[in-house]
C-alpha cells in the first residue's frame, strides 16, 4: 500500500495517509482543498480493500469551510461504515487550546456519525 502525502498551505490541509495511519491537518479552504478531499477518498477506498487492524486516524483543522466539513464527514463516514468487527478504529479531534468553535464541530460531526472521538486539546503551534 502506497502512502499518500500532501504538504499544507495557507488554504489546503495538509495529509498523510498510510496503512494504519491517517492524518488531515492545517485549513482547509475551498474550492483548492476540494481537489485534496477527493484524493483521500479515493485512497481511503483502496485503503478499506485490504485495511490494517487497527486504523488511527487524526484530524487537526486550524479551520476547515462547510464544503471541506462535508467531504471530511463523508470521508469518516465511510471509514466507519467499512471497517468490519474485527478491526478498530480510532478517531482523535485535535484543536488549539481554547478553541471552542473547532471543539464544537468535533462534537457536531461526533454526533452525527454516532462514533466516539477522543478529543484532545493542544497548545496552539506557531
Amino acid at each position: 500500500m502506497t502512502t499518500l502525502s500532501i504538504s499544507e498551505t495557507n488554504s489546503t490541509p495538509g495529509i498523510e495517509l498510510r496503512k494504519g495511519n491517517i492524518l488531515f491537518r492545517g485549513k482547509a479552504i475551498s474550492p483548492g482543498s476540494l481537489s485534496i478531499f477527493e484524493a483521500a477518498s479515493t485512497w481511503i477506498d483502496f485503503y478499506l480493500k485490504i485495511p490494517a487492524n487497527h486504523t488511527i486516524v487524526n484530524i487537526n483543522f486550524e479551520y476547515i469551510d462547510s464544503s471541506s466539513t462535508q467531504k471530511m464527514f463523508s470521508i469518516l463516514k465511510t471509514l466507519i461504515e467499512k471497517t468490519n468487527k474485527g478491526e478498530k478504529l480510532d478517531v482523535n479531534w485535535l484543536y488549539d487550546l481554547g478553541d471552542l468553535e473547532m471543539l464544537q464541530l468535533g462534537e457536531l460531526i461526533q454526533a452525527r456519525l454516532d462514533k466516539e472521538f477522543d478529543f484532545i486539546e493542544m497548545e496552539k503551534q506557531q
